[in-house]
């Protein structure tokens, strides 16, 4: 129940439930959800296998600002944006949103710029970025390996910050 009686089921019943704002309302507490940031169809659905494989539950953007909308109610566990996402400065303006987030939660979002002038893995090129990864689009076939192996590897970096932080009660 929340503030004055009001809960999911009866915003639901009046009629002022949104959906669209609440995506992963069914999802259980411990499901790794991903929003994928892409124009083209294709490589969006290579995108979409992907970390279907890795049993991410996936949720589309259709533009910078239904990227921002969906990334309001919910931290996502991956972000795969292309870099020539959205019109005009789509994904650099996406990314700009990223480095204002707070830090505590930024730190819980694994993402990847995808593009064309990438090398895969390229860590300093992800650094110059303020991204976890960078993926170049010709790898797009070999991506749920990529992925997964980044996520561990950041997993590993992160564990012992995270259990600081855990043990402090700041997560």
């Amino acid at each position: 129940m929340t503030e004055e009686g009001k809960n999911l089921f009866n915003d639901n019943a009046a009629g002022s439930y949104d959906a669209s704002e609440r995506l992963f309302d069914f999802l259980m507490e411990h499901g790794e959800t991903a929003l994928v940031c892409e124009n083209d169809s294709a490589a969006k659905e290579k995108m979409n296998s992907a970390l279907k494989l890795l049993n991410y539950a996936v949720n589309e953007a259709e533009s910078v600002e239904d990227a921002l909308q969906k990334m309001r109610f919910h931290v996502f566990d991956v972000l795969l944006l292309h870099d020539d996402f959205g019109a005009g400065n789509g994904a650099h303006e996406l990314l700009k949103a990223l480095e204002l987030l707070d830090m505590s939660i930024r730190r819980k979002i694994f993402v990847v710029l995808v593009g064309d002038s990438f090398r895969t893995m390229d860590n300093m090129a992800a650094f110059h970025r303020s991204v976890n990864l960078v993926v170049h689009t010709g790898d797009l076939n070999e991506l749920a390996a990529i992925v997964k192996h980044g996520v561990q590897e950041n997993k590993v970096f992160y564990h012992t910050y995270m259990d600081a932080l855990r043990n402090m009660g700041r997560i």
